[in-house]
């Protein structure tokens, strides 16, 4: 029997480091989503290395039934990965062709794919704080009930307003004014500074909301 599948949906993970241009300028310049894949379009053509080189997506292994009952499929793409669906051919009365899952799918339908480093190569290029109070894990989502609000297309948590009182780790980001992110570092005279990042959002420390049964809290030194 031949299966036709298509797109469910499509995740792109991007990073500085694999989106800048030798010029400097970086998909987070781009406000519009069709120029910002546009440009992933043509770092596609141009084989620019992207983030799978670095990171694997693959099903867990508690969800690999699900994905096989609803004729599911997860493959990389570039600078990400696609689930696709098996779906059948209905033709419509106006001749337009359409399709439909074969495996009717349940609109609370929860599909989780895991994100893994390949290798040490992403802890060197990307900025993360380095005092947690828990052992915590990233969680992307487009459902607002498990992960928090989110603003479409994004799968990532707004990022956290500037409090004056609180201490900054060296690339830390915080939100000044309703379209105006910028990261904290330390100049070559020992002054605390803020640059102005542009993007909407990124992923941040109000994405780290999963936690193991057993875990560790620790409390900032005074």
């Amino acid at each position: 029997m031949k299966l036709i599948y298509k797109t469910l949906f499509e995740v792109k993970i991007l990073h500085e480091f694999y989106q800048t241009e030798k010029a400097g300028n970086t998909i987070f310049d781009l406000d519009l989503q069709e120029n910002r894949m546009s440009f992933l379009k043509q770092r596609f053509y141009s084989m620019s290395k992207n983030i799978n080189s670095d990171l694997q997506f693959i099903v867990p292994e508690s969800a690999k039934s699900l994905f096989k009952d609803y004729l599911l499929k997860l493959i990389p793409s570039y600078s990400g990965f696609k689930v696709l669906c098996s779906v059948k051919a209905k033709l419509n009365p106006s001749g337009i062709t359409s399709y439909e899952p074969i495996q009717k799918l349940p609109d609370d339908l929860l599909l989780p794919v895991l994100l893994l480093k390949k290798n040490s190569n992403f802890n060197s290029i990307t900025s993360e704080k380095l005092e947690n109070s828990l052992d915590s894990y990233y969680l992307f989502s487009n459902d607002n009930l498990y992960a928090g609000d989110r603003t479409a297309p994004y799968l990532t948590s707004e990022i956290p307003n500037y409090i004056a009182s609180q201490t900054y780790e060296q690339g830390e980001l915080a939100r000044f004014a309703s379209n105006e992110l910028k990261y904290f570092y330390w100049d070559s005279s020992n002054t605390a500074q803020w640059k102005i990042i542009n993007g909407k959002t990124f992923a941040n420390p109000q994405d780290k909301v999963l936690i193991p049964l057993n875990t560790f809290y620790s409390f900032p030194e005074e």
